[in-house]
């Protein structure tokens, strides 16, 4: 997934806090879900950046 992607899924969380209808625990694990991947993505960028020093 692209960071762009990602950003995205955060708009669309902002969405469902506001449209009143999601239970909060479907909005937390997405969160997290979010969070997890953005994390992966921010290890690998650091990776390729090491390696090409």
């Amino acid at each position: 997934m692209r960071l762009y992607e990602l950003t995205e899924q955060y708009d669309g969380v902002m969405n469902l806090l506001y449209d009143g209808e999601t239970d909060e625990q479907t909005i937390l694990d997405t969160l997290e879900s979010i969070e997890g991947e953005i994390e992966d993505k921010a290890d690998n960028y650091a990776k390729i950046i090491k390696n090409m020093l």
